[in-house]
């Protein structure tokens, strides 16, 4: 019983742009052409105590500086007195550039308890709850269309592939 896992610790995860997903350098959105367009950056944030996520951000610099992400439901408790059992969507808006000029995008989270997630993973026996800063990073690459493209890596690929740019 002393090894059960009752409860998760506070998370978030970088869920868009997906794993190796390409975005034009070129082209228009918005009226914005270029790497002056607007690209979402989004995912999910919880806390496995049903306590609410009161905060994410997301930094392009290595956590020097952070972006405040909006956050979309709940806005209120879903059932049980006041517990948040879900997950929270947040995203926030950065333009190509500031994507493609930075080394990876990490992804923090902040509970009710001013409590936030650690920097480095902590390992343990099991490998369970390693709730540490969520990175994903973006590599500059020429199509086969002879155009450039930003391609995103996640830590891990889904399934069991061993693509993603975290290694043993």
């Amino acid at each position: 019983p002393d090894t059960m896992c009752m409860e998760q610790n506070l998370n978030s995860v970088i869920c868009r742009p997906g794993h190796n997903e390409l975005i034009a350098l070129d082209g228009e959105t918005d009226g914005r052409r270029g790497l002056d367009r607007l690209v979402k950056v989004g995912g999910y944030a919880y806390h496995g105590a049903g306590h609410g996520v009161q905060r994410v951000e997301l930094s392009l610099d290595g956590g020097k500086t952070w972006k405040y992400c909006w956050r979309r439901l709940p806005d209120n408790p879903l059932r049980h007195g006041n517990k948040f059992w879900t997950w929270c969507f947040w995203e926030c808006e950065v333009t190509l550039r500031e994507l493609v000029n930075s080394h990876e995008m990490i992804v923090r989270a902040w509970d009710v308890f001013k409590n936030t997630q650690p920097e480095h993973i902590t390992w343990n026996l099991t490998g369970m709850l390693n709730n540490a800063w969520y990175r994903v990073r973006p590599e500059l690459e020429t199509g086969a269309d002879g155009k450039a493209y930003a391609r995103f890596k996640h830590p891990v690929g889904p399934g069991a592939t061993s693509d993603g740019w975290m290694k043993p």
